[in-house]
């Protein structure tokens, strides 16, 4: 079984999706959060089945590391075959931007930082996507529009119709908060209870800037309507 945590790793739990949903997989990939954004993937696996990656034919690894020594001297691929039996105690490292001092520095704070919060890190960091999203969708909800916020543990996604999406984010942007193009946003422990709040209010004001400026936001229960584009000259992508 092989889990795909490029996104979801580091960023739901300590554990990835596979620590939310039970599940223990045999391999798994991460991705720059690793690195606190930082360029850096990794591949990890149960020991079984990482002792049998063979360095030599793959074309891929330029050498090992020993995982418990920290500055200890690369080994050429070539006689990657002979330390393949010892694979589950060492890493490998791939060619592009392989072992670069700042994203390994990187790597080596995220742990760290995780390590010391034990398991306190991650439930309160949901917990505050939770109010994030729920405040959102509750005003929403009174106010009697057809909008939401999806998340799922600290990743978030505003569901917008794509007639609305680019006008809801520019003017989003207008209220001091900048929406990631593929419209699906982290919390992070860098963000406050402070931060969230200033954020929960600019939607607001997005929302009362839209209906201000005369633009139909979508009732609740309302049979969905032949729209237009809101935006002359723009095309309408869906």
């Amino acid at each position: 079984l092989v889990f795909d945590e490029i996104v979801t790793g580091f960023r739901v739990a300590a554990g990835g999706a596979q620590e939310q949903l039970g599940i223990n997989c045999d391999l798994a990939c991460y991705g720059k959060a690793l690195g606190g954004g930082y360029q850096v993937g990794c591949l990890a696996g149960a020991r079984e089945v990482m002792s049998h990656l063979d360095t030599a034919d793959s074309g891929l690894w330029c050498g090992i590391r020993d995982a418990s020594a920290s500055h200890s001297p690369k080994v050429n691929a070539n006689v990657g075959r002979q330390l393949s039996a010892k694979c589950a105690d060492r890493s490998g490292v791939l060619r592009t931007c392989s072992e670069h001092p700042l994203a390994m520095a990187a790597v080596g704070a995220v742990l760290d930082h995780i390590l010391s919060h034990g398991n306190h890190l991650f439930p309160a960091l949901n917990r505050m996507a939770d109010y994030f999203a729920e405040s959102i969708n509750a005003w929403w909800r009174e106010m009697g529009y057809d909008l939401q916020v999806h998340h799922f543990c600290s990743m978030i996604h505003f569901e917008i119709p794509s007639t609305l999406s680019l006008l809801f984010f520019q003017t989003l942007l207008q209220h001091g908060v900048y929406c990631w193009e593929a419209r699906t946003c982290f919390l992070t422990t860098a963000h406050t209870q402070k931060d969230v709040d200033f954020i929960v209010e600019a939607v607001k004001k997005t929302t009362a800037k839209l209906l201000e400026n005369g633009v139909a936001l979508p009732l609740r229960g309302a049979t969905p309507a032949v729209t237009t584009n809101l935006i002359p000259g723009f095309a309408q992508r869906h």
